[in-house]
């Protein structure tokens, strides 16, 4: 077989000196996959057969390395992890795909890469064997695909058999996507400061949809290779989140507005709402009798008044709406309702661009401040029309924050330590150590302050030694392929052994296909601690490559 070095150095000048994350699409043997491991690269090898994964697995066994079951033109499973990548690599793929599958696949590869990114695609020339079906590939027709896709052809090579066999040649092509490539963001910033906007809705919408991008986006589903779908009741809950604590200060949000008052979507179900605390509508969280009537009718109105207005006026530059809502009837108001996916479904579905999207995933921590920003100066412009004063300043950032609870690890650390006192024991995650209950510690596995995510799963018991020498860091992937059985084990005594009810169980599950990729859409049966270890590792990697954050390790 022949070296990844000697067969691929064509492309080796596009390779930044930096750690990449990489996407190897028909990784095969993982030859190419093993090799750009070596050199320090995060990959994400591609590989439909089975046989094929498992011998590749077994071989080059680098943590480096996830294998994905998934193939052209869909890549559906790679699309709904969220990742973006700096470099994706075809050897020898490109001419298995029949004709009228390729401006599908070259659109979800484009779609994949970073701004700036690159792609190497090598195509077949010579006999076509009857081993595997072959069909016809040119550079023409790739090089009208990117310009099509706002890429362009970087370089074209041709070259001999590395196998030395006669009368086949290879073309090999290096793709480059420019930095402004989705043209995403100046359209989003565009929305956000040059929009005319008779209220705050359009900023509340954009909101909504960046913090679900960060919070939530093991809900999104790509439909269409162009369009991701959002449960519209999970769009209308965080908009509930989002006014409540603004409408309680009545800081106006429209000219006409002051407090509760000549609101749309405010009716007397959520004026009943007022006085609780909205951080307790998260996904996951059960209620029942009155609240949930109240909070069900509340999210129906919510997304009514999300469809018929900030939906219909959010516009591109040159016209047409960039979303589109379907609202639908959700029938018989129900007397208990759990806020998860299927619930919150029942209402209808946002579409998004899914280069909108994919921009709201990789850029929400700054688009997040840019919205707040301007929606500070719309409700102080708002105040000066109504001959009101200034608004506080401190107040109005303060009802701005997201309603997610405080650094909270209280109610976890309760629990490990009532399985302290009834004898079993727990070990520190990371070291394997005993714990005490003066060394407990409760950390946040991916930290708080890369991302605030204080759901069940991320909350594991530690030592006050690995805690405080870990910081703010994430976990290398070796260390979390070491502490995975101690994880799994403390998954398992503290949320779905030995418990009376399994409200604890439902919750971490809901919890987990909310915020971690690639979860909800397994429904129907329980995760297993192999489907949350990788689904956790996918997470880390998209926190390492998106912020570039510093690693940990013992």
């Amino acid at each position: 077989m022949a070296k990844t070095e000697d067969v691929h150095e064509w492309f080796f000048e596009y390779l930044p000196n930096r750690p990449l994350l990489m996407l190897d699409v028909g990784a095969g043997s993982g030859r190419d996959a093993a090799f750009f491991s070596s050199l320090g690269h995060d990959v994400i090898a591609v590989e439909p057969s089975a046989g094929m994964r498992a011998e590749a697995a077994k071989h080059h066994s680098s943590s480096k390395i996830q294998w994905i079951d998934d193939k052209l033109p869909a890549l559906s499973e790679v699309t709904r992890l969220g990742l973006f990548f700096d470099f994706i690599l075809l050897s020898a793929v490109w001419m298995h795909l029949p004709t009228p599958d390729r401006p599908r696949a070259f659109r979800k590869l484009v779609n994949l890469l970073k701004p700036g990114g690159f792609m190497a695609i090598t195509l077949r020339k010579g006999e076509l064997d009857q081993e595997r079906e072959f069909y016809d590939v040119s550079v023409e027709e790739l090089e009208k695909l990117a310009r099509d896709h706002g890429a362009y052809i970087a370089k074209v090579v041709d070259a001999d058999d590395a196998l030395g066999r006669t009368g086949l040649q290879w073309v090999q092509i290096v793709i480059k996507l420019p930095d402004d490539g989705t043209g995403s963001l100046p359209i989003l910033r565009s929305i956000v400061l040059n929009d005319t906007k008779s209220s705050t809705y359009k900023l509340g919408l954009l909101k909504a949809l960046a913090l679900i991008a960060e919070s939530a986006s093991g809900y999104a589903k790509h439909i269409e290779d162009d369009v991701v779908t959002v449960p519209l009741g999970l769009v209308g809950l965080y908009w509930l989140r989002l006014y409540k604590p603004l409408l309680c200060n009545e800081f106006p949000q429209a000219p006409n507005n002051i407090g509760l008052e000549r609101l749309g979507f405010v009716k007397d179900s959520f004026k009943r709402l007022i006085q609780k605390p909205e951080f307790e509508w998260k996904t996951g969280a059960a209620f029942t009798a009155e609240y949930a009537l109240d909070l069900h009718d509340s999210i129906n109105a919510a997304c009514s008044t999300i469809s018929h207005m900030p939906v219909r006026y959010i516009t591109y530059p040159q016209g047409g709406q960039i979303f589109a809502a379907e609202l639908k009837a959700y029938g018989r108001r129900p007397t208990a309702i759990l806020l998860e996916d299927n619930y919150l479904s029942r209402f209808g579905e946002l579409k998004v661009p899914a280069k909108t999207w994919n921009t709201l995933v990789r850029f929400g921590a700054w688009i997040l401040p840019a919205i707040d920003a301007e929606w500070l100066r719309l409700m102080q412009n708002y105040a000066k029309g109504q001959d009101r004063p200034l608004l506080n300043e401190r107040t109005l950032h303060s009802a701005m924050k997201w309603s997610d609870p405080e650094r909270d690890t209280k109610f976890v650390r309760k629990i490990a330590e009532q399985i302290m006192e009834s004898g079993h024991r727990i070990g520190c995650v990371w070291t394997n150590s005993s714990l005490k209950m003066k060394n407990l510690q409760i950390d946040h596995c991916l930290p708080w302050a890369v991302w605030s995510c204080n759901d069940l799963w991320n909350l594991l018991p530690v030592s006050d030694k690995a805690n405080n020498s870990k910081r703010d860091r994430l976990p290398t992937v070796d260390l979390i392929d070491h502490a995975k059985d101690r994880i799994s084990e403390w998954w398992a005594v503290a949320y779905h052994q030995g418990k009376t009810e399994d409200t604890l169980a439902e919750q971490f599950e809901i919890e987990a296909r909310a915020s971690l990729p690639g979860l909800a859409n397994d429904t129907g049966k329980g995760l297993s601690p192999e489907q949350m270890i990788d689904a956790l590792k996918l997470q880390r990697l998209r926190l390492k490559q998106d912020q570039q954050v510093a690693e940990w390790s013992i």
